[in-house]
């Protein structure tokens, strides 16, 4: 997983290291380099929040092979110098690489022994106790505090 999670942060973090030279290049502007880092977060942030149903479905290690296959074309529509393909890039690789913790996390909790995990042992009190602040979150932390139980018990 360490191998998995540099390399996705590398591949997220290519672009914005050489945009100097890809400024210069292409003759554009430099704040389009923030706009290509804002794309890749926004997927990010849409990928991060609908990918845990997808990594229970899958399964960690197939979602965080789809990961780095995204991130991949991700990274190499740009490579074509259309600068609408850097748009699409940004995208498709943040979406890559956001899988890749949450499905990390997901596989480390399975195969890391209860007594490494940095919270201790999840607990059906502290979803309630969380839900109380947020009480639309309430069904989905239950439930998954539940079956995290029933995992880390196998």
């Amino acid at each position: 997983m360490t191998v998995q999670q540099t390399f996705a942060t590398l591949g997220r973090s290519t672009v914005p290291l050489i945009a100097a030279a890809i400024v210069a290049d292409l003759d554009i502007d430099a704040a389009l380099v923030g706009v290509y880092v804002a794309i890749g977060a926004v997927a990010g942030f849409l990928t991060t929040m609908g990918c845990g149903g997808l990594i229970v479905r899958y399964g960690a290690m197939r979602m965080t092979q789809v990961g780095m296959l995204a991130l991949a074309v991700g990274l190499a529509l740009p490579a074509s110098g259309w600068l609408p393909l850097f748009a699409v890039g940004a995208f498709v690789g943040g979406l890559g690489q956001a899988i890749s913790t949450p499905s990390s996390s997901h596989l480390l909790g399975r195969l890391s022994p209860p007594r490494l995990a940095p919270l201790g042992e999840p607990s059906e009190d502290r979803a309630a106790l969380i839900s109380k602040k947020t009480p639309r979150l309430r069904v989905g932390l239950v439930s998954s505090a539940r079956q995290t139980s029933v995992n880390r018990s196998r």
